[in-house]
């Protein structure tokens, strides 16, 4: 997940997977090669000069337990880091009765005096429509956390996911444009089929959405991408939206071509 993001982010860092555990030393001077992560999104954070990595774990709870986690590293240099601080960690009530079992591809944003994190959380349980022959299709959004901090702690503003709890959304990341808050994810192809990319406008303090999605593109309409060979799908994952130097506007994105999962530029 999230390619995109690590390409243009974070392609520093090396990209396995290490549990966390709840309460653990933080550790410094821990060297690049010394950091496991994945699904890694850094903010730089220009009025403390520190960069801040987040990626999803899994940690120890007070009932003995492990549940989906996010932990953040820091570093000045992007070469020496401190870490891991664990900022968010999922209660066992946190979508009510629905089971969270991961977390994918946190970001980690500083929009106006707050710090949020955009997080897709995964369940196994079903969405009442269920198709023959093909994939489950289950409860999985991205939800907005607020924090006063980039190392937290974070705060949902809801028990659910901040996008539609009826669509299966993934990867969200925030543009704003004049002034307005919008939330860019990818409807997830399990519901769909042809995978796309959305955007719905959030309240200004990216608390709920307002109005309804408007559709940008399907994965299909990338003239290289390719459909599964075994569910004729069509995969979109990361997208991330900036401005060019010329003035357009760009986003990265990802989906399988002829040379297997890569990334992509849409225009507009």
């Amino acid at each position: 997940m999230q390619l995109a993001r690590i390409l243009l982010a974070a392609a520093l860092l090396t990209l396995s997977f290490a549990p966390g555990i709840l309460g653990q030393t933080v550790k410094t001077d821990v060297k690049l090669a010394d950091v496991r992560m994945r699904d890694v999104c850094i903010l730089a954070d220009e009025k403390t000069k520190t960069y801040y990595a987040i990626s999803s774990t899994m940690a120890n709870n007070v009932e003995g337990g492990r549940r989906p986690a996010l932990r953040v590293y820091t570093s000045k240099d992007l070469r020496v880091w401190e870490g891991p601080h664990i900022v968010f960690q999922t209660p066992a009530d946190f979508w009510g009765d629905i089971n969270i079992k991961a977390i994918w591809a946190p970001e980690l944003i500083a929009y106006k005096d707050k710090f949020y994190v955009f997080a897709t959380f995964d369940t196994d349980s079903l969405l009442p429509e269920q198709w023959l022959n093909w994939l489950p299709r289950v409860k999985r959004g991205t939800q907005v956390l607020v924090g006063d901090s980039p190392l937290g702690p974070f705060k949902p503003f809801q028990n659910h996911s901040t996008l539609p709890v009826d669509m299966m959304t993934l990867d969200g990341t925030l543009w704003v444009e004049d002034g307005i808050p919008y939330m860019v994810y990818c409807h997830e192809w399990v519901q769909i089929k042809d995978g796309a990319v959305e955007m719905i406008q959030l309240k200004d303090d990216l608390s709920e959405t307002v109005g309804n999605p408007v559709h940008l593109f399907d994965g299909s309409d990338a003239p290289w991408g390719r459909k599964s060979p075994q569910w004729h799908c069509s995969v979109t994952d990361g997208p991330y939206v900036y401005r060019s130097k010329s003035g357009k506007l760009m986003m990265i994105w990802s989906s399988f071509g002829p040379a297997g999962y890569t990334v992509g530029v849409a225009v507009s």
